[in-house]
């Protein structure tokens, strides 16, 4: 139900006219799709021919997992 919520947000704020909403909710889902599988083909790449990359990867990781809980304190 969030979802609903947060996608009729975004519509409403951009002012996209009701018959248009449709169109631009298939086209966002579409383009996410997308770009989820460009950048699991990257990272899959990045990973084949450097194998280094793993090492940056987890640190991005671990990096991200430590300032989670300290980021709704800004």
């Amino acid at each position: 139900m969030d979802n609903l919520f947060v996608f009729a947000t975004i519509l409403t704020y951009f002012r996209v006219p009701l018959a248009n909403q449709h169109r631009v909710l298939v086209w966002g889902i579409l383009g996410a799709i997308i770009l989820r599988g460009v950048m699991i083909g990257a990272g899959a790449a990045l990973i084949h021919y450097f194998d280094w990359i793993i090492y940056v990867f987890g640190g991005l990781l671990i990096l991200t997992a430590v300032r989670m809980p300290h980021a709704g304190r800004r």
